[in-house]
């Protein structure tokens, strides 16, 4: 996604929501929103500038790369470099005198030698080639607007550290410009519209340090700020901002914010997209959170933020909502969120809701929801019997809560799916033959739950789009099917904690792309079969508390596997194998590797719900993927 994409976002809300009246483009220009602070400047940042500091710690500079170099602001001018402190000049108490009578600045703040009002005003009063006329007392006219928004970039840049990017060119001229690899060019910094007033400021992931300047407010035609994944930014967000009213695109996640979301934020009333990510933002939402009737993204997630969220039942706006890894507390009943009809991501996940009644059938009958997940709660009772048609959703993670009953045949219903994680709940019965139907998954999590005793069922084989299939703990019984060595999509396979019987079938190793094998605690018979020394690309194998016998060195001799626990201790041990190959030695006369290791798919919205690259197995053990 392009930077100019998610400045359309900004600059023209109705342009970005309805493009062409497709729904397709619609959600490929807000979902460049989305990425735009986090994923799209990882691309950005990470191909293009290298950040290093300089001689004062509280300074960011920005260089080139091989792949990106920063071309000067279009005025040639040098950035300036401001000392800390110097006796004032006349110019520069006439400033403090503008400022202070028309209470733009706090008293100590234009005083104190070394803070960003004292450095930017010496900035403009000494070294600005510019040397723009101070403003008479009316700070209304459009020669004061134009001396304001100097003063309150320059405040921001001292503040945060980015003063290499300050110089006597104008202020629509105070950004660099990034090339990638891809000819793409992004400028970092202040961003003008037609009329030379700055319309955004664009400053994510340049290891920015220091708290927020109030004299933001200063900008007032403000629609884009985004100061994400600076994690050493902090402080509270400035109440002054609540005078940025044409803001559309509000983006502050991933940085080091502390205090409660400010009860003013529901007066940015042309917000449409609003993220706050991965603070330490504490306490409840706002109320008359639905006086942000043009919302159409909310993140919040990775906070500490408690509390209920009927503040957002009348969002009716909202398409995209992300209150994962928090603390809300509420029960879900069947009208919770009922009237937010446009959602396409929900994400209530590892939160503390609650509720005996299941989850709710208005969730599937949402006509664009493509996301629902609503992992590690408290959720109890039981799927909809009828769940209904729906060709959007594409991923419904259930994990962990106490779901119970049977599966519903009905799951076919939801046709799209490429995520199923319904592991860790007290699912009971069959597992429904109709999941065999889902022939577009990827991803197919069962584990641990309380379903009939059973074989691996043989509808399996038709999704041969699998790339994690985890049955662990389900009480599966019978052998290992042959057909799963058809099934050449496979990476993860975990069979773990059950029942199964007979030796491992050769076929296995068909699977070019598994990296991950879990036949631990079963009552496999036989030996490794050889064609296992193929797998070149598996990195973990368990097979302890098996009756697996034999010799293991030409598995270790051809593969370079990380996790390797089998029965290989004691006095007597069942396999042999190199000291240097199998990192647990197990023996029937001890526990061993005993830790519930469970590949959980945890996705979220930063990465499009795609699976990162690692596979955590909970505690201290993940690989890359």
């Amino acid at each position: 996604p392009s930077v100019e994409e998610a400045r359309m976002h900004a600059h023209d809300s109705s342009a970005t929501f309805n493009a062409h009246n497709g729904a397709e483009k619609k959600r490929r220009l807000l979902l460049a929103s989305i990425l735009v602070g986090l994923a799209l400047v990882g691309l950005i940042v990470g191909l293009a500038v290298g950040l290093s500091g300089t001689e004062n710690s509280n300074v960011a500079s920005v260089s080139g790369t091989d792949q990106g170099k920063p071309t000067s602001p279009p005025s040639g001018q040098q950035p300036v470099s401001t000392p800390t402190s110097r006796p004032f000049t006349v110019r520069a108490e006439k400033i403090i005198s503008y400022l202070l009578e028309n209470e733009l600045s706090g008293f100590s703040d234009v005083r104190t030698p070394g803070t960003p009002q004292y450095r930017a005003i010496h900035f403009l009063a000494n070294e600005d080639g510019m040397a723009m006329d101070i403003p008479d007392p009316d700070v209304s006219t459009a020669d004061a607007f134009e001396f304001l928004e100097r003063y309150a970039v320059s405040v921001f840049y001292y503040a945060l550290g980015v003063m290499n990017l300050v110089s006597s060119g104008s202020t629509c001229e105070w950004y660099h410009t990034f090339h990638n690899m891809g000819g793409h060019s992004t400028n970092i910094g202040v961003i003008c519209n037609g009329q030379r007033q700055v319309q955004e400021i664009f400053t994510p992931n340049l290891n920015l340090q220091g708290t927020l300047p109030s004299e933001l407010h200063l900008l007032t035609k403000l629609a884009m700020l985004v100061i994400s994944d600076n994690r050493d930014v902090h402080g509270t967000i400035p109440d002054a901002l609540h005078k940025l009213t044409e803001l559309k695109y509000f983006d502050l996640s991933s940085n080091n914010l502390t205090g409660e979301i400010p009860s003013w934020i529901v007066k940015l009333t042309a917000l449409e997209f609003l993220a706050l990510s991965d603070n330490d933002l504490t306490g409840p939402l706002p109320d008359s959170m639905a006086s942000l009737s043009n919302l159409a993204l909310l993140a919040l997630d990775g906070n500490g933020l408690t509390g209920n969220i009927h503040a957002l039942e009348n969002n009716t706006m909202l398409r995209f909502l992300y209150l994962e890894h928090n603390q809300f507390e509420q029960t879900i009943r069947n009208t919770t969120l009922k009237d937010l009809t446009r959602l396409e991501h929900l994400d209530l996940s590892d939160n503390k809701f609650h509720g005996d009644s299941g989850i709710p059938r208005h969730f599937f009958e949402i006509p664009n929801l493509e996301v629902l997940d609503l992992t590690d709660n408290r959720i109890k009772g039981k799927l909809p019997e009828d769940i209904p048609t729906n060709k959007d959703m594409r991923s419904l993670f259930l994990h962990g809560n106490g779901l119970s009953g049977s599966i519903p045949l009905s799951i076919q219903n939801l046709s799209s799916l490429n995520h199923l994680d319904l592991a860790q709940n007290k699912f009971s019965g069959t597992i429904p033959r109709s999941i065999g139907n889902l022939s577009t998954l990827f991803y197919l999590f069962l584990a641990v739950n309380d379903f009939d005793k059973g074989p691996i069922p043989d509808w399996v084989e038709k999704l041969t789009s699998l790339r994690d299939l985890s049955f662990k703990d389900t009480q599966r019984t019978g052998t290992i099917p042959t057909y799963l060595g058809t099934l050449s999509n496979l990476i993860l396979l975990d069979l773990d904690r059950n029942a199964l019987q007979g030796s491992i079938p050769s076929q296995l190793a068909n699977l070019g792309n598994l990296s991950f094998l879990l036949l631990n605690r079963n009552q496999l018979t036989g030996s490794v079969p050889t064609e296992f020394a193929s797998l070149d690309k598996l990195d973990m194998l368990l097979m302890e508390n098996n009756t697996i016998i034999g010799d293991v060195s030409l598995l270790c001799n051809s593969n370079d596997i990380l996790e390797f626990v089998t029965d290989c201790g004691g006095a007597t041990p069942e396999v042999s194998c190199p000291l240097d190959c199998c990192t647990t030695c197990c023996s029937d006369d001890q526990t061993c590797n005993d830790d519930a290791l469970l590949a959980t798919y945890d996705p979220i919205w930063e990465h499009s719900y795609k699976r990162r690259n690692v596979y955590d197995f909970g505690g201290n053990t993940s690989f890359p993927a």
